[in-house]
C-alpha cells in the first residue's frame, strides 16, 4: 500500500501523450521533497528487493537525483540506503538483504523529482506459519515411519 506523506498534492503519473513519459506508467510523489510510505496492507512484515527509479523528465535535466530509502524494522530498528539516479532511462536497483522484516518503507527526492515502479517485495511468513508447517512436516514423517514397519 502506497501512502503519500506529502501535501497539497497526490501521486500522479504521465502517459503516453506526455513528453515526460520514460516508456513506463510509473508513478511519481507530485510534492517537492515529497515523502513516500509503502506498506504491507493489515500491517504484516515484508522484505523489499528492487525498485526501478528514473528521473521525471528524462532529457530534461543533466543531474539526474538521488533518492534515500529508509526501512522501518519489526525490531524497532532502522535500515537506509541511497540510490544515484542518471538522467535518462530508467533503471532497477537492489535493495541489501538488511531490507527485510520490514513494517513501513519511506523515501523522498533528495534534489530533482523522480518516478518509481516495479517493486519487488516479498511477504514475511509470521511464526505461527512456520510453526504450522513444521507440525505437519513431522506428521508426514511420522505416517511414513508407521508404514514402513
Amino acid at each position: 500500500e502506497f501512502s503519500n506523506l506529502s501535501n497539497p498534492f497526490s501521486f500522479a503519473s504521465f502517459g503516453t501523450q506526455n513528453p515526460f513519459f520514460n516508456g513506463s506508467t510509473a508513478l511519481f510523489n507530485d510534492n517537492t521533497d515529497g515523502q513516500t510510505r509503502l506498506s504491507q496492507i493489515g500491517g504484516g512484515l515484508f522484505s523489499l528487493s528492487s525498485i526501478t527509479l528514473s528521473t521525471l523528465a528524462p532529457g530534461y535535466t543533466e543531474e539526474g537525483t538521488s533518492v534515500t530509502f529508509t526501512g522501518l524494522l519489526a525490531t524497532g530498528g532502522s535500515v537506509m540506503q541511497s540510490f544515484n539516479v542518471a538522467d535518462g532511462a530508467a533503471q532497477t536497483f537492489s535493495f541489501s538483504p538488511n531490507f527485510c522484516n520490514l513494517s513501513a518503507v519511506t523515501w523522498s527526492d533528495e534534489a530533482n523529482f523522480h518516478q518509481f515502479d516495479n517493486i519487488t517485495v516479498a511477504a514475511v511468513p509470521e511464526p505461527e506459519t512456520y510453526a504450522l508447517m513444521l507440525s505437519g512436516l513431522g506428521l508426514v514423517a511420522f505416517a511414513a515411519r508407521r508404514r514402513s514397519k
